[in-house]
């Protein structure tokens, strides 16, 4: 009975430990994706690829585009969008900017809202200590999920890592880096 209690003990052990190697790798993965800053460039021939495909004349794609980076560069991402209210606000058809994001983005409008907000708790995590002591549920309000859960999932399907593990390790580093 002993044996079985140490063996499930060291089981448990090398499992967490394995786990949490593993989350370390993917985190330093994604502080090394960060710094490169890969921004997505659309050409006129994508454009008029897109255009084709999808029967949206490429004035309307382009100016879309530019509304579209508008609406990315200015934060505005952190309230509450339906594909509607965005359409009506970036004053296009929402059948096009459905089309138009899904075409250029490679997702569709809730994954594309919310690899927004995670792009953007990622570097307010990493700039703000004080953002950094918030709880994960005051973090997913202030970047616009509705419940933590839904930031959790999105922040996982995302990075491969937990924000609770995130946070922990952007610490443990800023720490480490203060000592030395």
């Amino acid at each position: 009975m002993l044996f079985v209690l140490i063996f499930f003990l060291l089981f448990m052990f090398f499992r967490t430990y394995k786990k949490n190697k593993q989350s370390s790798i993917k985190f330093n993965k994604l502080i090394a994706s960060l710094k490169e800053n890969k921004r997505l460039e659309i050409d006129k021939e994508t454009i008029t690829k897109i255009s084709k495909t999808n029967n949206i004349s490429d004035e309307i794609i382009e100016s879309t585009l530019i509304k579209l980076t508008n609406f990315e560069t200015s934060n505005k991402f952190i309230k509450t969008y339906s594909l509607n209210s965005l359409s009506k606000e970036l004053k296009t058809n929402s059948t096009y900017l459905s089309k138009i994001i899904n075409s250029t983005k490679g997702t569709n409008f809730s994954n594309y809202l919310n690899s927004l907000r995670i792009d953007y708790s990622i570097k307010k995590l990493q700039t703000d200590k004080l953002f950094r002591s918030y709880t994960i549920k005051a973090i997913s309000e202030e970047v616009g999920f509705n419940t933590s859960q839904s930031f959790t999932k999105a922040f996982y399907k995302k990075t491969g890592i937990y924000p609770s593990f995130f946070i922990k390790s952007l610490n443990e580093n800023k720490n480490n880096n203060n000592r030395d």
